[in-house]
């Protein structure tokens, strides 16, 4: 894989300029350094307006209290197939192919991730953002650190799939933390869960 033209189509929950925690999707095409487009302003079609880009959600987990998620689902059926983004039951609309490089993932995506970042390019010390409910490590689990669950991929035009079995990374280490479960129930089977306080007295 080139990286320096890495392409990806993304989707997920962002929180940014102090606003309350939304919905996003996200393209690139040359490694996130000029075509960094969320949402309607890179060639996204939107086919539903009732699901809202940059919208609020009516909703927030609370730590130690009640606790919501969303559904994702991106899917490209073919290799001549569009982009497709999906979620809570509803397709909203498309990536082009035309906007992809045939060495990227014009025809098909070779990678798929899952997780959590946190970005502040305001100083020199890593960030003291934290990451889950409260800023716990994953260990805190239920109500406390932040999961994403029954993560799947398709692996064929046929939209067959499967329970995802990702390997599991973080950076740096004493910041946040990551662990993975399994369970025979179909809600759930694949989960992650991750968290962290960010900058520490065990962290720089």
């Amino acid at each position: 894989m080139n990286t320096e033209n890495l392409e990806t189509v993304e989707a997920g929950i962002i929180r940014r300029y102090n606003q309350t925690a939304r919905l996003f999707i996200y393209r690139t095409s040359d490694n996130y350094h000029t075509v960094n487009n969320f949402n309607l302003d890179g060639g996204f079609m939107q086919t539903d307006s009732s699901v809202v880009l940059n919208g609020a959600y009516a909703n927030y987990s609370v730590s130690g209290g009640n606790q919501y998620d969303s559904w994702f689902h991106l899917v490209k059926v073919g290799d001549n197939g569009d982009w497709w983004f999906e979620t809570g039951g509803k397709t909203v609309g498309y990536w082009p192919r035309s906007l992809f490089d045939t060495n990227g993932i014009a025809n098909h995506g070779d990678l798929i991730q899952w997780g959590g970042e946190t970005v502040d390019s305001s100083g020199t010390d890593f960030t003291g953002t934290d990451m889950g409910g409260d800023g716990s490590l994953h260990s805190g689990g239920w109500q406390h650190a932040a999961f994403q669950r029954a993560l799947r991929f398709n692996f064929d035009a046929a939209m067959h799939w499967d329970d995802a079995n990702p390997s599991i990374d973080r950076s740096p280490a004493p910041c946040y933390s990551i662990g993975i479960e399994s369970s025979p129930d179909a809600a759930w089977a694949r989960t992650i869960w991750f968290g962290g306080p960010g900058r520490n007295a065990g962290c720089p």
